[in-house]
């Protein structure tokens, strides 16, 4: 009886020996899955934080690009209304010729005629 004691008494400590491994196991492994939950939410933070950050960057390259669009529409407008003008400084110029070139003429005729 006295083995079969000791052999119980050798059991017991053994389960016990493994409780303790199982517990310190199973406190590191709480320890760790908190410590991960902890990163896994700061990154998950991190990437939302970044995430609003381009989304903030890409509203204002495209309130940028709206600006440059609109002014390139009045440079074209105003290249369009120059050009105009352009041309019809160019009419003007030819028909000041003209009468340049008719006044050259009545004033040779004048010359010649008297």
């Amino acid at each position: 009886m006295e083995e079969q004691n000791k052999a119980q008494r050798l059991e017991i400590e053994r389960v016990q020996e493994a409780k303790k491994k199982l517990v310190y196991n199973l406190q590191w492994l709480q320890e760790n899955c908190s410590d991960f939950q902890a990163s896994e939410q700061a990154v998950s933070d991190a990437a939302d934080e970044a995430e609003a950050r381009c989304a903030h960057e890409l509203h204002l390259l495209e309130k940028a690009n709206r600006e440059l669009d609109a002014e390139n529409e009045l440079i074209a407008k105003e290249r369009d209304a120059l050009q105009t003008k352009f041309v019809e400084l160019e009419t003007i110029c030819e028909q000041q010729k003209t009468t340049i070139q008719r006044l050259s003429e009545t004033v040779n005729d004048c010359k010649n005629g008297s």
